[in-house]
């Protein structure tokens, strides 16, 4: 997410269109909260919103810890989270 919006669109799909990776992980990004909490807190549409507005958030801290790991890989961007593990 944070790699993706620090370059223009264009740049990071040229520098990413031959990637190929397979077992990147799961997609917290998108299904954080839907495996993790019952179904019954996403019908009240009140508390839907709310808990897509916290995922945003959630996913942005879990996001800036990709900074801590990859200080001491040189080799990858600092933003880079396609890791296997």
């Amino acid at each position: 997410m944070i790699e993706e919006s620090k370059h223009t669109k264009e740049y990071y799909y040229i520098k990413h269109r031959k990637d190929k990776l397979k077992h990147t992980g799961f997609d917290y990004e998108t299904n954080l909260f839907n495996r993790t909490m019952s179904n019954i807190m996403f019908q009240n549409p009140i508390l839907n919103d709310f808990l897509s507005y916290l995922q945003k958030h959630i996913v942005l801290m879990f996001d800036s810890i990709l900074v801590i790991r990859n200080f001491w890989n040189y080799t990858v961007d600092k933003y880079y989270n396609k890791h296997h593990n």
